[in-house]
């Protein structure tokens, strides 16, 4: 059986792109788990017990660096029509730089073998 996972809406996403103070907020509180998780840290006291404890320094870095990226974030709406032909097939791995050869005309590009 496949696992799915929740994920934060799209529409939450943009709201918190938008600088809306609460939709950051409903993402950090759905990050808080992993991240609390992922700031695991063994503690010592003077006796020698060792203690796992959230080390709340490194939780609020990586809850900045997150906001950072959310308020950072842009989604580029650029569409581009190219025709795929099998010359010039963007997923063949024999040939990656193909497509940047290429003119619209499918053939090699002159300035690219000039010296």
């Amino acid at each position: 059986m496949k696992q799915t996972f929740k994920k934060p809406s799209y529409y939450l996403l943009s709201q918190a792109m938008d600088r809306d103070e609460k939709a950051i907020e409903k993402i950090l509180a759905f990050y808080d788990p992993y991240i609390s998780k992922c700031c695991l840290r063994p503690l010592y006291d003077e006796y020698g017990n060792v203690y796992i404890v959230v080390d709340m320094e490194l939780k609020g870095l990586i809850r900045e660096a997150l906001i950072k990226m959310i308020l950072g974030f842009d989604i580029a709406l650029e569409i581009e029509e190219e025709a795929v032909t099998a010359e010039h097939d963007l997923f063949n791995p024999l040939f990656p730089a193909l497509p940047l050869l290429l003119h619209e005309s499918n053939t090699l590009s002159p300035q690219f073998f000039d010296n």
